[in-house]
């Protein structure tokens, strides 16, 4: 299974993960989280979005939250 095209495994366990908006809010484990590295094109000043290398992922880190583009 997977939420907004991320592998389960990748997430931390029992944890909830609820749509926001035009994102999908998960909580990815640390080491996979490490992976991802930041952008400059963040129209939000309070978050930083980032990508992981060689998945085409975006993410917006936002108050320890991982979001996701849930398109």
């Amino acid at each position: 299974m997977t939420m907004g095209g991320v592998p389960e495994e990748m997430l931390l366990p029992s944890l909830p993960h609820f749509a926001a908006g035009s994102w999908v809010m998960l909580l990815l484990k640390p080491e996979i989280l490490r992976s991802f590295r930041p952008t400059d094109d963040s129209s939000d000043s309070e978050s930083c979005v980032g990508s992981r290398r060689g998945s085409g992922w975006r993410v917006k880190v936002s108050s320890g939250f991982v979001l996701i583009p849930s398109s």
